[in-house]
């Protein structure tokens, strides 16, 4: 099964990683690497749907580097049944 490295998109442009990131993921990508873009103001919001609508369902595995988000808001993207990302 693959792995998916997702990383938090940009506030000011939800189709960019976020400028702490955008480096790491250019440098995935050419590598051959998937990643993928996750919402984390939804994600703190409590609307995990929204935070991961992004991310292709059957990518694998998730990776997330660096994310700072509270446990519960976590788990709740982890159980949204829509998605068999996760």
């Amino acid at each position: 099964m693959p792995t998916t490295v997702l990383y938090c998109s940009d506030p000011l442009n939800e189709r960019r990683a976020d400028a702490h990131f955008a480096g790491e993921a250019r440098a995935l990508r050419a590598a051959g690497a998937v990643t993928a873009l996750i919402d984390h103001d939804a994600l703190l919001a409590g609307d995990a749907g929204r935070a991961v609508a992004r991310v292709p369902a059957g990518g694998g595995r998730p990776v997330v580097p660096g994310l700072d988000a509270p446990g519960p808001a976590v788990r709740g993207a982890r159980r949204r049944p829509a998605r068999a990302w996760w």
